[in-house]
């Protein structure tokens, strides 16, 4: 009987150790037609076309008790209309690696790199964490090679610690490589039950051709659950850079309501933007609403406006955007979009004049990526 007991006791071990780790590979394809009014993104009238684009995607997946691993590969081919000779198989690819590591509770530690190359270097000029529209840059072949990594660790009921570091490296073809080094430390304190205090310090170092420059910031967050539905962050400081001073900002409003959410958001940091030798200060402000129509139906918008300042770069852009995400079935999906752009000011010292950039797309998407 004893024996008995402990090959049911091994098998159902067993079991559950096979049960807690699961590897699962996934993948869809898309296919989307759109209209450009801007390809280039250039002052004036600039060139229209039809653009259809397919777009196979690849996942896989892990899963155990204290470890999470995932990886995803994106291939974009276009195929110009009325410009056959931009038409490529190789217009976007992307390639993505996310860890993620328990293994004890109250600690957490997150990892992750990944590669894109792009006709569009436009993409990456957004400040991260905010859904603002980017500079307006011209159609150029653009690579980035990002890595992220954190340690948080529960210090008690109330304390929580974060450390984290960021590194990208951003390069035209045939232009300027930049990197840029963000690392920062986070102290947060639940004071309240609705109520946390955080202190942060962030060291940004960004070079390019041979050159180099560092800033440092000292921030004080709030956070508070104003109801139930509404969410407040703010956070503030200042910031040293080159024997300047500036500021550092940051503030979140997000509420919740019946099917939707509405969310408000403004930044004041310092970036780096792809083909400039030079860090920047950066602004942006964006608003986004969502909203359910129903249980297939899903409808996104809002306005935004981002602002550079730089060596011999001054620009304001103004945009807005609206989304509708229709699902056809478990794993069909439907998703329509409108995008405006319109950009005012000077890149390289160079006024360059209002750039208006429409983008309408539909796009038909078969399969899901978790």
């Amino acid at each position: 009987m004893a024996l008995l007991a402990e090959l049911v006791a091994a098998t159902l071990a067993a079991g559950e150790a096979a049960a807690q780790h699961r590897v699962k590979v996934n993948g869809s394809v898309a296919l989307t037609q759109s209209y450009d009014d801007n390809v280039f993104a250039v002052p004036g009238d600039g060139l229209q076309d039809a653009i259809s684009r397919l777009s196979p995607q690849l996942g896989v997946e892990y899963r155990s008790m204290h470890f999470d691993m995932r990886a995803r590969y994106t291939h974009d081919a276009e195929s110009f209309r009325r410009s056959p000779e931009l038409s490529t198989l190789r217009a976007r690819q992307q390639a993505t690696l996310d860890g993620r590591w328990t293994p004890w509770a109250g600690f957490e530690a997150l990892g992750g790199v990944s590669y894109v190359e792009t006709n569009s270097p436009g993409e990456f000029t957004v400040i991260n964490g905010l859904d603002v529209a980017g500079l307006q840059l011209r159609r150029q072949l653009a690579r980035r090679l990002a890595t992220t990594g954190s340690l948080a660790r529960r210090l008690g009921a109330r304390n929580r610690a974060v450390v984290t570091h960021d590194f990208t490296r951003d390069q035209l073809v045939g232009g300027v490589m930049s990197a840029s080094h963000v690392a920062t430390a986070r102290f947060e304190r639940q004071v309240g039950p609705s109520d946390a205090l955080g202190l942060g310090y962030v060291v940004r170092r960004f070079t390019a051709l041979g050159q180099g420059s560092t800033s440092q910031a000292v921030t004080v967050g709030w956070t508070r659950e104003v109801t139930p539905q509404a969410h407040l962050e703010l956070k503030a400081g200042p910031r040293f850079a080159e024997g300047r001073v500036g500021a550092e900002l940051g503030a979140t409003l997000r509420g919740r309501f019946h099917r939707g959410e509405a969310t408000l958001s403004y930044v004041q940091t310092e970036t780096a933007l792809i083909g400039r030798p030079t860090p920047v200060t950066a602004e942006g402000l964006s608003a986004t609403f969502t909203r359910s129509l129903s249980r297939t139906l899903t409808v996104t918008a809002g306005p935004s406006v981002f602002q550079a300042r730089g060596k011999g770069l001054e620009a304001t852009v103004y945009g807005t955007n609206l989304d509708l995400a229709w699902r056809l079935g478990r794993h069909l999906s439907l998703a329509g979009s409108h995008q405006l752009s319109v950009q005012h000011g000077e890149l390289d010292g160079h006024p360059r004049g209002e750039i208006v950039h429409n983008t309408v797309l539909l796009r038909l998407l078969a399969g899901t990526i978790n």
